[in-house]
């Protein structure tokens, strides 16, 4: 297949790969997503969802059905700190190797965030989105659920004002059971220890896990 080389020959080859989620009666919200993975497929090129191809093809599907193509693609988010101010971080979701920036990842930034912050912070918090990132995209492997729905209500529950840490703290602990809860069955290990953290981090630890550098959560 010869990759598209002007927009006329990317209409057509849009139309073709539309006629085929038609009559596999694939959704409408579902259809640019794969779309795009498809076109990484057929022609090897990698492609970001926040790069001009993909904006070309969400606008393709946009143009033929409106409101109901929009969706959000991504594999999940987080809350990052800057000078102390609570940050919502989308992860995008990407095929292949892209170059791109993970600041802006984070939402409602400007320039003047990141005014005064030394070299080495800037690497740390650079450090910081790449390691999220790389732990959603190994996420992916778990059941629909296990874990990243617990994750999305928990920076809402922080970015909403006023805060609300109680729901925040226990969706957060409910994503980390889950998560744990998975491993130990996919090891054959005892996932039947209640919710009690430290219980399931050393099944984990037993079963393969690496045993983590610092906790984040009450242990007792």
């Amino acid at each position: 297949m010869t990759r598209p080389q002007n927009k006329q020959e990317m209409m057509k080859y849009l139309d073709s790969l539309n006629t085929g989620f038609q009559n596999k009666f694939i959704e409408i919200s579902d259809r640019p997503i794969l779309a795009i993975q498809q076109y990484h497929f057929d022609f090897n090129e990698p492609i970001a969802l926040t790069g001009p191809l993909s904006t070309f093809i969400n606008d393709y599907f946009s143009a033929r059905y409106g409101k109901k193509n929009h969706k959000q693609f991504m594999i999940g988010e987080a809350v990052i700190l800057l000078a102390g101010a609570p940050y919502r971080v989308i992860f995008p979701m990407i095929f292949g190797k892209i170059s791109c920036n993970p600041f802006d990842w984070i939402e409602d930034t400007s320039p003047g965030c990141f005014y005064g912050l030394s070299s080495s912070e800037i690497d740390s918090y650079a450090n910081q989105l790449t390691s999220y990132y790389e732990a959603f995209r190994n996420m992916q492997i778990l059941p629909i659920n296990t874990g990243i729905s617990d994750i999305k209500i928990t920076v809402s529950a922080i970015m909403q004002f006023p805060r609300q840490c109680g729901a925040a703290r226990w969706n957060s602990q409910q994503a980390l059971e889950k998560a744990l809860k998975h491993y130990i069955r996919i090891n054959h290990g005892n996932d039947r220890l209640g919710h009690k953290m430290k219980h399931l981090i050393t099944e984990a630890i037993r079963c393969g896990l690496p045993p983590p550098t610092r906790f984040a959560v009450d242990l007792t």
